[in-house]
């Protein structure tokens, strides 16, 4: 049980650390750091990826409803309503 919450503490720190952790020494623990780091470098991206979607969804929704007002601003302005 020592062992799984050692190899819990040491991926949580992995994911929230970028250096100072220590060097693997098997290449078993190599191919699990290789393979956290890759995982949590995704991860980022993915999360990145979906704020700069959100983002431009905003914005895209954003830009069709000012034309939206616009437009019917032109056709209350064309048939002399006042809004």
């Amino acid at each position: 049980m020592a062992q799984v919450r050692e190899a819990i503490i040491f991926w949580s720190s992995m994911m929230m650390t970028i250096g100072g952790l220590p060097r693997p020494e098997t290449n078993i623990e190599l191919v699990f750091v290789t393979a956290n780091m890759l995982l949590n470098v995704m991860m980022f991206a993915a999360v990145v990826g979906h704020i700069s979607t959100l983002a431009s969804s905003a914005i895209r929704q954003r830009t069709h409803f000012q034309r939206v007002r616009d437009s019917i601003k032109l056709f209350l302005q064309t048939r002399l309503i006042q809004p």
